[in-house]
């Protein structure tokens, strides 16, 4: 039991949509129910059979179902580690050029700005837009950056800064005689 027995589960039940009529029908209701899981203390009952499982029995369900919600929205999992969703949101705003875009900026912005309680509008827009884009999520990392949102290191928070803003390239130092005009005239 654990965050990532859930995710392989949920997983394997958006793929079952995929093969037959029935099962698409069967896992289409099943990402619904899990859509609305956080909206609601009634559909997040709906939403236990998905969930419960793969619980520890000493956890609270609301990380578990804030993460089969987000995976309702965007049933793509990738499990790579270094794709936090600071990349995600990096690869929905970059313009030609390789920069964020203002809008993109201004929205990762309020998200790394937002407390735990806070996040759950800002994840849902995430996770539509990539899933619009075909965008993959690392739900088992999401849920641990979750987890640690409001520690003060911020450890969350920089991880997705780091992923999100590129780092720029060093520039090399001048070679000897190819001053600048302003530290001549010195």
């Amino acid at each position: 039991m654990s965050i990532e027995s859930l995710v392989l589960s949920l997983s394997r039940l958006a793929d079952s949509g995929t093969s037959e009529a029935e099962g698409t029908f069967r896992a289409r209701g099943a990402l619904a129910r899990l859509r609305r899981a956080i909206l609601s203390a009634h559909a997040a009952v709906e939403a236990y059979r998905y969930i419960a499982p793969h619980m520890p029995a000493n956890e609270s369900p609301s990380d578990y179902l804030l993460i089969g919600s987000i995976f309702g929205l965007n049933p793509r999992h990738q499990g790579d580690r270094s794709r936090n969703l600071g990349k995600v949101c990096a690869e929905l705003g970059r313009q030609e050029d390789g920069s964020a875009s203002l809008a993109a900026d201004r929205r990762f912005t309020a998200m790394l700005s937002s407390r735990r309680s806070d996040l759950v509008p800002h994840l849902r827009r995430v996770a539509t837009m990539a899933d619009r884009q075909g965008l993959a999520i690392d739900y088992v990392g999401l849920f641990y950056d979750l987890r640690r949102w409001d520690n003060e290191a911020m450890t969350s928070q920089l991880a997705w800064a780091r992923s999100f803003y590129p780092m720029k390239a060093e520039e090399p130092p001048p070679e000897p005689g190819d001053q600048d005009i302003s530290t001549q005239a010195e």
